[in-house]
């Protein structure tokens, strides 16, 4: 499964014709998304009643933290996917911040943008996202 997300990575980063840093790293941000997002659906997709209740001798998570966790986490795919034709930025911030784990001035030079905006943007996101989620 690796293989075909790096590959994917590497078509999307040739298709954008640029091999610049803060580009390759909002393309890494939505490819870790993606795997992510995959990996919650395929481990649920393996239990007969859909759920993620099976714990592995060596899952450090216990099964009802991981099915929270993959709630959510899903539920934020979902607010992303609605959010991203609203506000392009907005959603990049997010899968940078959330998903790669940057802080917001690595977001802002990512996304060639000040820090100061990167802040606005993420506080902006984080209001939309938490009052889709909340519904």
């Amino acid at each position: 499964m690796i293989k075909k997300w790096e590959q994917q990575f590497r078509d999307e980063l040739r298709g954008q014709g640029s091999t610049a840093p803060e580009s390759a790293m909002v393309i890494a941000a939505s490819t870790l998304r993606r795997v992510l997002i995959d990996h919650v659906r395929s481990r649920r997709s393996q239990q007969p009643d859909g759920g993620l209740n099976r714990v592995e001798r060596n899952d450090p998570i216990p099964a009802d933290a991981w099915e929270s966790y993959a709630d959510r986490l899903l539920a934020l795919d979902d607010a992303l996917s609605e959010l991203s034709p609203i506000d392009e930025r907005q959603a990049r911030v997010v899968e940078l911040r959330f998903f790669a784990g940057l802080t917001a001035e690595e977001t802002a030079e990512a996304l060639g943008i000040t820090p100061r905006a990167a802040m606005r943007e993420w506080a902006i996101a984080k209001a939309w996202l938490y009052s889709r989620m909340s519904a």
